[in-house]
Parts: structure tokens; sequence; C-alpha cells
């Protein structure tokens, strides 16, 4: 979600943008921080105590309606301009670069951090014994610190708000495509803590180090589950398409139904012509009798093929073949309820040849459910439910019929197990559904479930992008965690659902617990930020200063400034820079 600014980190610069292109009309600019040449950036974040945003949504106006573009967030959009609205909400206007042909949109100031300086921190190298934590308040740094000074490790632990994540891999900016864990809240003097400034002399040994304390902001996240994630990313995969599974009951009781669910195929037939990603439908079929049955007509489970589906009359067999079942009635004892639903919807998932990666519907339609004297029952859940855990199918169960009888009722107790069994398995992606239907809303409720099916899709993919966009540097910590609860939510509940939000906070540069100052190990490592315009300017001042020293030559500063000036103002295409500078 973030590599177009990602891969640009070079050594201690960070591009931050792209620069639009050039274009006949005037450009917009973005704005400044104060009197300095620092751009005015605003990175969209996730508050605790925000709406659970998944995107920093865009508005035509401050207060006006959203726009369709939305854009990711813990990343940086240029500032154009901060108005309020007419309940004196703060909204900003945001772009991508110094200038653009235009303006991205509106957005509130809620859900945007803005810069105050250049500078960001990242954990340094792990050649440390204790991890960094940071905190709320200068107050409660303070307290943090004068704690582990005194050998207390543990003191103050409550005042936590962020941890130092366990086994994270050092952040390298030139080798490592993550984004940046921290940027800093610059604090005006006015509103700094005296009691409390931001330097102290932690170490007292003869060696002067300046361990800052450092105001912060932290993107708070947790462990990513990087075998997870391959998977949800196979499963979200769009172009693999949608194959839809129809596992049907067989016998005479079925017949009206089985017209119903041909004709919602010949209808699916048409829909798929307009599809940009693939679309193919296959039909099984289960009825019950012996399981040794010599006659092919009579076997318990008759397994279809998919077929790729690129015009509606490429449903017709298969629409053909559904309007044909309904009429099967076994001999003797294997005339009567149950059937034999969960070998039917075993040997399907078993045997069908699905593309890893496409979305897989299942529908069962059925009267009754499966033998309950059947010994291989429970193998057969188990079986099910492995099954659906691994392709990640939406299984609908939709029960037909009266629903009166202890056998016809068979087929909700044995949806359910089913339903337990994949619960149990710890993944709830995996979606098992139970539905009644009759020939009354059969059609509509295929329907539904089709389109559950791709909306479960669409929400596998915002999980992939949360996983993706994730820091696995940092944690919640005590505090953190303390203010979940009082939202109901835990940290097991984080972490599952991928959440990450950004907390205002404080850090010490250095860990205090270390009695040899020479051997103080930093905990954090201070970043210089530059955009890409800027890299481009500096570096060339940087090869005309290497230029005029290879020659001999002097150093005009007053020409270097002028020159950096106007290569600023060129790359940028900010005409106020060359001014500013």
């Amino acid at each position: 979600m973030m590599s177009s600014w990602r891969k640009a980190l070079v050594c201690f610069a960070v591009c931050w943008a792209t620069v639009s292109a050039a274009t006949a009309a005037p450009p917009s600019a973005c704005g400044f921080v104060g009197d300095s040449l620092v751009p005015q950036l605003a990175m969209g974040v996730r508050r605790l105590e925000d709406d659970d945003i998944d995107e920093l949504r865009i508005h035509d106006a401050p207060g006006g309606k959203p726009l369709a573009t939305v854009l990711p967030l813990f990343r940086p959009y240029f500032v154009v301009e901060t108005r309020t609205d007419s309940a004196r909400a703060e909204w900003h206007l945001v772009q991508d670069g110094y200038t653009a042909e235009s303006p991205l949109g509106w957005a509130r100031g809620a859900h945007v951090h803005l810069f105050q300086s250049r500078y960001a921190y990242t954990f340094a190298r792990r050649n440390r014994e204790q991890l960094a934590d940071l905190h709320d308040d200068s107050k409660e740094s303070y307290e943090r610190l004068l704690a582990q000074v005194n050998g207390n490790l543990q003191g103050a632990e409550e005042t936590v708000v962020v941890n130092e994540q366990k086994g994270a891999e050092t952040w390298e900016p030139v080798s490592i495509d993550d984004m940046v864990p921290f940027v800093e809240l610059r604090i005006s003097p006015e509103k700094r803590d005296r009691k409390h400034p931001d330097t102290t002399p932690t170490f007292r040994f003869g060696v002067p180090i300046e361990n800052r304390l450092v105001h912060m902001g932290a993107v708070c996240g947790g462990p990513v589950d990087r075998e997870l994630l391959e998977k949800r990313r196979e499963m979200a995969a769009e172009k693999k398409g949608l194959e839809m599974v129809f596992v049907i009951d067989d016998t005479v009781s079925m017949a009206p139904f089985s017209q119903i669910v041909a004709k919602f195929i010949r209808d699916a037939g048409e829909v798929a012509e307009g599809r940009p990603t693939p679309v193919k439908m296959a039909v099984c079929s289960y009825r019950d009798g012996p399981a040794d049955a010599a006659d092919e007509s009579e076997r318990r489970v008759t397994l279809g093929d998919f077929q790729a589906v690129k015009e509606a009359s490429d449903v017709d067999s298969l629409a053909d073949d559904v309007e044909k079942l309904g009429h099967f009635l076994p001999a003797g004892q294997y005339a009567n309820p149950p059937e034999r639903m969960l070998e039917g919807l075993r040997d399907c998932l078993a045997n069908l040849e699905c593309e890893r990666g496409a979305t897989l519907f299942v529908t069962v339609l059925g009267d009754t459910g499966h033998e309950p004297k059947d010994e291989a029952k429970p193998a057969l859940v188990a079986d099910i439910a492995r099954k659906i855990e691994d392709t990640g199918a939406s299984v609908f169960f939709m029960h037909v019929g009266r629903r009166k009888t202890p056998e016809e009722m068979l087929f909700k107790e044995d949806s359910s197990a089913v339903a337990e069994a994949v619960k149990r398995l710890g993944d709830t992606e995996g979606l098992v559904v139970y539905q009644e239907a009759g020939t009354h809303n059969l059609k509509e409720s295929l329907q539904a479930a089709s389109e559950a099916t791709e909306l479960r899709r669409m929400q596998l993919r915002r999980v992939v992008e949360r996983m993706e966009s994730r820091t696995p540097y940092t944690a919640p910590g005590p505090k953190l965690i303390k203010a979940m609860d009082k939202r109901g939510l835990d940290r097991a509940t984080f972490d599952e659902r991928y959440l990450q939000y950004f907390v205002p906070s404080r850090g010490w540069l250095f860990h205090p617990t270390s009695k040899d100052a020479a051997l103080a190990q930093p905990q954090l490592r201070e970043l210089f930020l530059l955009a890409k315009p800027e890299q481009e300017a500096v570096g060339r001042m940087f090869d005309n200063l290497r230029d005029t020293f290879a020659r001999g030559e002097q150093i005009d500063g007053n020409a270097v400034i002028v020159a950096l000036a106007d290569d600023l103002e060129s790359a940028s295409k900010h005409r106020l820079i060359g001014e500013r500078m």
C-alpha cells in the first residue's frame, strides 16, 4: 500500500512524494511550516478515539460530500490550504507533491497528523539489552527513566503506551522496504513542560551524552503472521475470478427446487458475459443408496466438472443437467430420508479442481440431512471443515422443503456441525451460512449468497491491506491496552483485526540503564527527511561543490545558495521556493 514512497528511501533521506508533471495551467502549490522552507505535510492516520477507518477519505469541500477517491493511511501528503467548516472542524486540502495539476481533495483534520519538522525517529541497531518504550507525556517518561536508572527495569511500566516490538528486525532505511515507525511532533516553546525539560543528564561518569526526550508520533502496530498473509493474498486475488459450485440433492422431493436453480444458473451465465474476471460453474449431486452400487446411475455422489463461462450459452448444458435432477427414487430402505448430504459435499470439495486464489462459492441444496447412524459422519464433518479452511470457500446450506420432521431438521444440525468444526480450526475467514428457502424465495436467496461471497472477497482484500501496511516494529504498551479495553478492544482483537493506531508519544534517545556512557546504546535513530525535489536539488549542489573542490577553486557561499534555490524551484515547480530561500 505504501511502496510508492518507501522504496525511495536513501540513507538519511526519504522520498515523501512524487513530483507532478508541469502543466500549462498554474499548478496548485503546497504551503510551508511557518517561515521555514519545510513543506507542510499531513499523514493520514487512524486514532484510537476515531471511527475504524481503513483509508483517508477525501471530500470536495470542507464538510462537503465525499469523493470516490480514497488515499492510504500512514503516508504523507502535501498540504495546500487549511480551512474550518460550519461546525468549526478543521480540514486540509492535500495533494501528491510540492505542486500538482489539481489537489486530491479535502481531508478531515481528525484523520490526519500535520508534520512540524523534517525529523523522523526509527529504532536504532539491535545491539541493546533493553527495548525502547514510549509514553504519553514528559512526566511519565521521567518516572520510567528514573525507575530504570535506579535498577528497577519494570518500574512505571504502566505508563508505557507503545513498546518496541520484540523480535523485530533492525530498520535500515537503505535496505528495508518498510514505513518510518515514528514522526516528530515538534512542540512549541510555550507548550513545553518546564518541570520536565527535553534534556536530562542521564549519564554522569565523565562522558557528556545528550539524552534528549524526543517528541514523536508512533504508528503502533503488532506482529504480522507472514504465512497467513500469503494465504490471504492468494485468497483475495481478484484476477482469479469466481467459481460457483452447486451441490444438490437428487431425490424426487427436490424436483420443484431444481428448476429454480437451473433458472438461476442461466441468469448467472448472462451476468458472467460482462465480467472482467473469469467465472466457472460446476454441478454435483448426491443421493442415498448402497455404497457398493454396481449400477453407475445409483451412485451416491455424481461429480461434475468446472465449466468456464464466457457467454450465456456456456451454461446451457449445466442448467439442463440441473433440470433433470429431483427424479431419482432409491430402492428399498434407501427411499426414505435422510440422504448422504455430507458425503456429497465432502467428495465435491475433495475432487473438484478448484483454482487457488479464486473466490469459491458453494451452495448445498437439500431438504434433509446426513444419516445420523453413519459411523463416518464425524470424519466427514472434519474433512469438510479442513477443505473449507484450505480453500477459503463460502459455503451456503440452503434448506428447502417442509423443515418439520427430525430427519428434515438434520440438514440444519449438520450445517451447524460444519460451522463449529471450521470455527475450531481457528480460522473465521471460511464462511459457513445456513439459510431457509422455499420455491418463492430460493432464487433471491441464491443471489444474495452470491453477492455475499463477492463482498467477502472485498473484505478479505481489506484484511490483506491492513496486514501489508502494518508496522512490525511496535506493540501496544500497558497504558494503550487499558485505553483500548475501555472501547471493548482487547489485545487479541487488535492483533486479529490487524489494526494500527497513530499515538502521540515521548521517548528517550538513549537508554538509561548503561553504567558506562562510552558503551551507551541509543534506542532511536534520528533521520532527516527530504522530499524528492529536495533530494534532486541537494544532490546537484553536492556534485557542484565536489567539482569546485576538484578544480581547487574557493566556494562562493552566496552563489551556492542562489544555485540551490534555482534548482529546488525547478525540481519542485514551486515558484515561491527560490524567493523564500
